[in-house]
């Protein structure tokens, strides 16, 4: 488990590190990869299919999708104060890391521990995806390419 934090941690470093430059690169237009403005606000298809075939009770979907816009939200403000420069990085990734944990730890509540021991594989697995495409996207930034914020 610490193992699994600490990659992560790093995965979300490596992400979300951005080269120091002295002009500030123009803002991505768009969402950031991953969704509709961070986090798990979009799972997978595959992430799709494994909720489906969990069946769950419209208690468990209506505290899974609430846990789900709740970290929605905390991740577009916390890209939003990296991209405005009012979040240090230290304070982005910390917040980003924290937000992710509430998440895992909201969904651990809501599932059975057989359907959490499926899901947390593939959670992990999505969430590397996502860290990709925000390093590909701040890279491209960093050079001044266009970003289209629809990248995965």
């Amino acid at each position: 488990m610490k193992l699994r934090i600490l990659l992560i941690v790093c995965t979300l470093a490596a992400a979300l590190a951005a080269p120091a430059q002295d002009a500030k690169p123009p803002k991505p237009k768009g969402p950031p990869p991953g969704g509709q403005g961070g986090g798990p606000s979009q799972d997978s298809p595959e992430m799709q299919a494994l909720l489906e075939s969990f069946h769950l009770t419209p208690e468990q979907r209506a505290k899974y999708d609430a846990a789900k816009a709740a970290t929605s939200k905390q991740m577009r403000d916390i890209h939003e104060g990296k991209v405005n420069g009012t979040l240090p990085q230290d304070e982005v990734l910390k917040q980003a890391l924290a937000s992710h944990k509430a998440f895992n730890a909201a969904v651990k509540e809501i599932l059975t521990p057989e359907q959490y021991a499926q899901w947390e594989p593939l959670r992990e697995a999505d969430h590397h995806k996502i860290a990709q495409a925000h390093k590909q996207r701040d890279e491209e930034a960093a050079k001044g390419k266009p970003d289209d914020g629809n990248k995965k």
